[in-house]
């Protein structure tokens, strides 16, 4: 069955990556060149479309074979979510970027296991694209960052922003919807505490202040690095 080149980058994954697009046909456009202004309309139009996709019928994708494999960590730390001004306020640009690019491991999240589901620690040599997966976290952090790359260009930018949409409006679709989906699979069902202004309790909540059990993503990174398909860096 022949796909759209829409389908075919969507199949490819937002993760796709210089040494996986080399063994593939080439030539498919790097994320860095839409690095800092794509991905999303805000508000209104952006969560509009993604309605209309969900309510209508979309045929299944076809991807690569092989079962369902996780990486051997399940939640252990216990974390009080805080306020971080270092990505709150970091200003955009450079400083910023490595900040978010300091959550991905080397090798992008790509890592190797074999059909047998053993894990393959990086070698140097090159990689299979037969026993390559990629973490869904990194994946999902990726995400995260085109998103709010793409809000910053919109409000920095919002001409140069406002005639990019049609070309990239198909991957930050993607970005909605499995956004959307992983936060659903994933649903964290801590109860969160209310917020307080000194002894008077609000009707509100912003999050903070909650202790939830979560997957300690440094050792997580570590591991990733280890079992890493790539020695490419980078985060876009």
């Amino acid at each position: 069955m022949q796909t759209s080149n829409d389908e075919r980058e969507d199949e490819m994954g937002l993760l796709d990556d210089k040494w996986l697009r080399k063994q593939e046909h080439g030539g498919r456009v790097s994320w860095r060149l839409w690095g800092t202004g794509i991905l999303c309309l805000v508000a209104g139009f952006a969560l509009g479309a993604l309605f209309h996709r969900i309510s209508t019928s979309t045929p299944q994708m076809s991807h690569g074979h092989g079962k369902s494999l996780v990486a051997p960590f399940e939640p252990s730390v216990k974390v009080t979510f805080q306020p971080n001004d270092t990505f709150a306020y970091a200003t955009p640009g450079p400083e910023a970027d490595a900040v978010w690019e300091a959550l991905m491991p080397l090798g992008r999240g790509f890592v190797q296991v074999t059909p047998n589901g053993e894990f393959i620690p990086h070698a140097g040599s090159t990689s299979n694209l037969h026993n390559t997966k990629v973490v869904s976290a990194f994946h999902q952090i990726h995400c995260l960052n085109m998103l709010r790359k793409s809000l910053y260009a919109s409000v920095g930018e919002p001409e140069k922003f406002r005639y990019m949409v049609p070309q990239i409006e198909h991957h930050w679709r993607h970005c909605f919807d499995y956004l959307r989906q992983v936060l659903m699979c994933n649903a964290d069902v801590t109860l969160e505490n209310l917020e307080t202004s000194g002894e008077k309790l609000l009707a509100r909540v912003d999050g903070w202040g909650t202790e939830h059990v979560c997957v300690d993503w440094r050792a997580l990174k570590a591991w990733t690095e280890k079992h890493r398909g790539t020695d490419d860096g980078g985060i876009d």
